[in-house]
């Protein structure tokens, strides 16, 4: 995508992502026994209200979405499928929390297989990037540390859009420029709570 004209791109990436949703559906109805599941997962589809918001956005999302789905466990079976879920963590961190469980089942050969896949999927852009001669410095480091952007509906967001000062009218400038990774930084005080929070979600998850 990234070798495209940005319209060519956004063109390809929306014809995809339908190809994820559709998949998602056929896949998930299949999982839940057919019949009245093909019904109900329509019609999340159409009132949940994400989809096309996702899709107008351009999130990863559907992708995300086909990959947790194919590691649904079957109806005769309790099994997650792990390589898919490891996959599934290489675009976002949350789907690794569910390989937890295999610890705790004691099903270390899932765990590999989803470790595995993980970590194969997470490296394979850093060296390709490395390759390629590295990729540019970030202006900083920062923004590990969280965001307290609007559109984030975290425990870290929302316990730091708690403790913004918030004026007569408008919402704090911090709300409005936090979506900008590059440029948005938390003070250091912020940051210990932001971290501090997202810690402790963790842990008690």
């Amino acid at each position: 995508l990234g070798a495209l004209l940005l319209p060519t791109a956004r063109l390809v990436w929306l014809v995809f992502s339908h190809l994820f949703l559709i998949a998602a559906a056929v896949v998930l109805a299949r999982r839940l026994g057919g019949g009245r599941a093909w019904w109900v997962v329509a019609l999340v589809w159409v009132f949940g209200g994400t989809v096309a918001e996702n899709l107008a956005v351009g999130q990863v999302n559907p992708l995300l979405l086909l990959l947790v789905v194919m590691a649904w466990p079957g109806r005769n079976s309790s099994e997650v499928r792990t390589p898919w879920l490891g996959a599934a963590a290489a675009l976002k961190l949350w789907p690794g929390l569910i390989l937890l469980r295999e610890i705790i089942l004691r099903r270390r050969r899932a765990l590999v297989l989803g470790a595995v896949s993980a970590a194969v999927l997470m490296l394979t852009p850093w060296i390709v990037i490395a390759a390629r001669g590295g990729a540019p410095a970030p202006v900083g480091a920062g923004f590990w540390a969280g965001t307290p952007a609007v559109l984030n509906g975290s425990l870290a967001a929302v316990v730091l859009r708690a403790t913004d000062v918030v004026g007569s009218v408008r919402a704090p400038s911090s709300w409005q420029a936090s979506n900008s990774a590059a440029g948005f930084r938390l003070e250091p005080a912020r940051a210990v709570v932001s971290v501090s929070v997202a810690l402790a979600t963790a842990a008690a998850t």
